[in-house]
């Protein structure tokens, strides 16, 4: 997803404990236009995956626990990340690149880096808001998608650590937005009613036939 760099904080991220303050988003923004300040010449000579986009079947398959945390999961949530900067996005999920495993990646563009997700479970979910989102498997598409504004995850580090976490505006968006890839899902599932989604899907097709993405800010997409 995307939205304009208006100021707000984009982090969202509490601990468990940690109080949420309500927050109105105010007229349907979109969801991400923060500078890309970080390039895949980040981690050079790692392996960089194809992405793999709308029609791509793997992106229909939900994905599977990952059960041991060897140094080969490491490796891969590693090699997701030049992907994820040379589409100028914030998070990758696995299933994006053809990878059947529940993690995904996500980099904020501040001091963390980049950072892995894994096994990630929605345990609780609070007001609801809608932003304008943009999909790295959709290119082009921005769709406005209503989603619980705060949400409670839990969920697993490279390492195996269980940890819960309280994210809400930005940060919510991102993990619920990676958690369809992760339950083979897309934006245009999103979309309840029959007749926008047919728009949606139109305007798509076109974009595919004419081979136009829409011009103006680079922002970063989902």
């Amino acid at each position: 997803g995307e939205c304009r760099n208006s100021g707000r904080r984009t982090r969202g991220f509490r601990s468990v404990n940690s109080t949420i303050h309500s927050h109105s988003y105010g007229p349907t923004p979109r969801l991400d236009s923060l500078p890309k300040l970080l390039g895949a010449t980040k981690l050079s000579g790692m392996q960089n995956f194809a992405l793999r986009t709308f029609g791509d079947p793997v992106l229909k398959v939900k994905t599977v626990d990952v059960i041991e945390f060897p140094g080969e999961l490491a490796k891969l949530a590693d090699s997701m990340i030049p992907t994820l900067y040379d589409s100028n996005g914030l998070g990758l999920a696995a299933t994006q690149v053809g990878i059947q495993k529940r993690l995904f990646v996500y980099d904020m563009d501040d001091d963390n880096g980049p950072q892995t997700v894994v096994n990630p479970v929605i345990v609780e979910e609070k007001d609801t808001a809608v932003y304008e989102e943009g999909c790295l498997s959709i290119p082009g598409l921005y769709l406005a998608i209503e989603r619980p504004d705060k949400v409670t995850v839990q969920m697993q580090d490279i390492e195996g650590n269980e940890k819960i976490i309280e994210l809400d505006e930005l940060m919510a968006r991102l993990f619920q937005h990676e958690l369809d890839h992760l339950n083979g899902g897309l934006m245009f599932d999103r979309i309840l009613d029959d007749d926008e989604r047919k728009v949606a899907m139109s305007e798509y097709n076109n974009i595919l036939l004419t081979g136009q993405i829409p011009t103006g800010q680079r922002t970063k997409r989902l």
